[in-house]
Order: C-alpha cells, then structure tokens, then sequence
C-alpha cells in the first residue's frame, strides 16, 4: 500500500515471523524515492541487515531456524542510532545513516524486495516464511518500551524470550497484554499503559530500573452481562466475567492509579448505583477481595489512585448497591 504518513526521520519495527534457512530474503520493504530504490529495507533473515539510502549494515543477527522469533528493528535519522533486538533482547547497536530522512508517499511491502516502486521484485529475493503480525512505529521506542511491546508479543504469540520475560501469566491471561517499566537511570521509561481501550495503569510511585508491572486479560465477556459469580456474599455487589492479572518484577513500583473507560460495559443492573474496581490475590473474588469505588472523571472515564497491586494480583471491575461497605 502507498503511505503518505510513513515514518520519515525514525523508526521501530516488529516482526513475529517464522522461517527456516532463508538467507536472500527480503522481511520489510519501503521504496519512495526517485531513485525507485528502496528508502527502508530490513533483509536477510541469517544475518539481519538494514538498508537505508544506498548504504545497509549488517548485524549478524540470526532469524532463520524455523522457528517463531520477535524481530525488532529500529533507525532513528537525528544520530543514526540504529538497533536489532531478537526476542526481547538487544543484539545488535550501532550508528548509520545520520541525518537522512525517508521519503513519505511510497509503497510497503512485506516478504519482497522493491528495486522500484511496488516493481521489479526478484524471485530470488522473496521471502517465503509465515507473519503473525507487523508493527510499524513512527518513533524509535526506548528500551523499556520495548521490552513491554515484546512480552505482548510473546504473551499473544507463546514466543519464548531469550531474555527480559516479564510476564508470567500467558498460559491463562495472554490478551492485550500491557504494562509499565523503567531503564538507565530512570532516562527510559514507560509510565502509563492501556490493556484494550478498558483498564489503564499509570502514575507509579516508586518505579526505578528494571522494575516492570505487566498485566493481561483472560479474554472473558466484558459487554453482555453482570454476574454475582464469586463476589463477596450478600448480594450487593456484581461484576463482569473478565479478569486482568498482574506480573510485578524486580522489585515494587509502588502504588499506582487506575483510569476504567466504561464506554463498552452492559447497562447497569436496577438498584446498582456505584462502579467498583476489585483486587484479589488468588482469583476468587467471593473471599479475601478488596472493593474500590471508582470515582467518575469525565464522560465514560473513571479513575481511582494511589492502589498497591502485588505480583500475582488479579483485578475485576464491577458495580454495586449504596450499602456496600469498601475498602479504605
């Protein structure tokens, strides 16, 4: 497809692909130029190399085993800063192609080598492997961006990490996988994250390097019914089948506030009045849960701060009668 709005001065590629022996191909490819030449090019799955304004440097890094890998590649024009990562670990680092810029309206494609625009693609070149799926960044993501990008990946896929596997619950809680996180000296991080335009964690208070909270949903119901299926006894209080879980690592991040998007959720059930946010450490809500009024924002947003949420934690969202008592 032609793009107006490709990435012009940086860059961040994912690709979930599988392919065995492979070693001519062409993975990602953007020709816009007049030079009918590609303007971006990531290739050669034995030895991924990029390609930029005539000039390519190769990394050395091996995708083409046959198995499922994480390939994430990344350019930036304003220092030539460019990296390979390979299941959420960095492989590869150096400078290229400073100061260059890509050019906007040309064409995208997967598996094939442009030597003009969406033209004279050679055989030889093709890429025969398998995508799950392709994600094209417009910014060069630092690296605790992408560490959470690749545990979604790896969580959706069931793609082992070679290394920064920070979450631990996608056997059962592997959908929109999401998450906050820090490195160097707190010079990159990630602050704030949304798990399916629902749930938002942000704003945490104690977060330092190489400390990461990650949290995916189950992918039950969340827009047909509310339930009093395992929640406190007593009748006051129902919820939605959904369930989020939480992996903390490497430390605490200490609290952090919730923003709740309401937009999707099912009416609310007669003589229910309040939304709540629940937290519970073993998934049973009907014992042990804490009980969170959710204070009302603006439109279908509601928030509630200041929550401490250990390794393991799962969270509900439900709603209830006036005489519920909460926790404080």
């Amino acid at each position: 497809p032609v793009s107006a709005s490709f990435p012009s001065t940086a860059i961040t590629t994912f690709i979930v692909n599988q392919n065995g022996g492979e070693t001519n191909d062409a993975l990602f490819s953007y020709a816009a130029g007049g030079s009918g030449q590609n303007d971006y090019l990531l290739f050669q799955s034995n030895n991924i190399t990029t390609y930029r304004s005539n000039l390519n440097v190769a990394s050395g890094v091996s995708a083409n085993d046959g198995k499922w890998h994480i390939i994430d590649a990344n350019w930036r024009s304003s220092d030539g800063d460019t990296r390979i990562w390979l299941d959420g670990t960095q492989r590869f680092s150096t400078t290229f192609s400073t100061g260059i810029t890509i050019n906007a309206g040309g064409c995208l494609a997967l598996a094939g080598e442009q030597d003009a625009i969406d033209g004279n693609y050679e055989a030889a070149q093709a890429h025969l492997g398998d995508y799950a799926e392709v994600l094209v960044y417009n910014i060069s993501l630092n690296q605790a961006q992408r560490i959470i990008v690749a545990n979604y990946l790896a969580a959706k896929y069931n793609i082992a990490m070679a290394g920064n596997d920070y979450f631990s619950y996608e056997s059962t809680h592997s959908i929109d996988v999401a998450g906050i996180g820090q490195e160097l000296g707190g010079t990159q991080t990630h602050t704030a994250a949304m798990s399916d335009g629902i749930l938002q964690v942000e704003n945490p208070s104690g977060l330092n390097d190489q400390e990461y909270l990650i949290f995916g949903h189950d992918a039950a119901d969340i827009t047909t019914t509310w339930t009093a299926t395992e929640t406190p006894a007593g009748g006051s209080i129902q919820r939605l089948a959904r369930e989020w879980r939480f992996s903390e690592t490497n430390g605490d991040v200490g609290t952090v506030d919730f923003l709740i998007d309401i937009a999707t959720f099912p009416a609310i059930p007669v003589g229910f009045t309040k939304y709540a946010l629940m937290v519970d450490s073993d998934g049973d809500f009907s014992t042990g849960a804490d009980v969170y009024e959710i204070g009302l924002v603006a439109g279908t947003e509601y928030d509630l701060t200041g929550i401490n949420i250990a390794d393991g934690d799962f969270v509900a969202l439900a709603v209830i009668d006036p005489e519920i008592e909460f926790t404080s």
